[in-house]
């Protein structure tokens, strides 16, 4: 499971943004991943608790927004959407998907934080 590791990879970025910010605390993280980045979400979710306890993310929610896989199809020059990664072949006229639009993604969206003076 590297989900952990990429998890306390998230902590450091976020720590690292929000280092000369003051004491605000977190509260949401917003990830996009695609299903060609190798992280699995079900599993992020339960790394991101063990990543962040002990940091100002502790207690904070992860909120996943999953992309779906897209490829753009040379022979109907058009983006179509995949219904599984484990067929990597255009839906419609079954060529080889050599160009992914979408589905690699694995980035963070938003951190909503809060005033931790309150």
């Amino acid at each position: 499971m590297h989900e952990l590791s990429v998890a306390q990879e998230l902590v450091e970025l976020v720590e690292l943004q929000l280092a000369d910010s003051g004491p605000i605390k977190v509260n949401s993280v917003l990830l996009r991943i695609g299903p060609l980045s190798g992280v699995v979400p079900q599993a992020m979710r339960f790394a991101y608790d063990a990543a962040t306890a002990g940091t100002r993310l502790a207690g904070s929610s992860l909120q996943i927004e999953e992309v779906a896989p897209v490829i753009f199809c040379q022979p109907c020059n058009q983006e179509r959407a995949l219904p599984s990664i484990q067929r990597m072949r255009c839906p419609v006229c079954d060529a080889p998907a050599a160009d992914v639009v979408r589905g690699r993604e694995l980035e963070v969206v938003s951190v909503e934080v809060i005033d931790d003076d309150r």
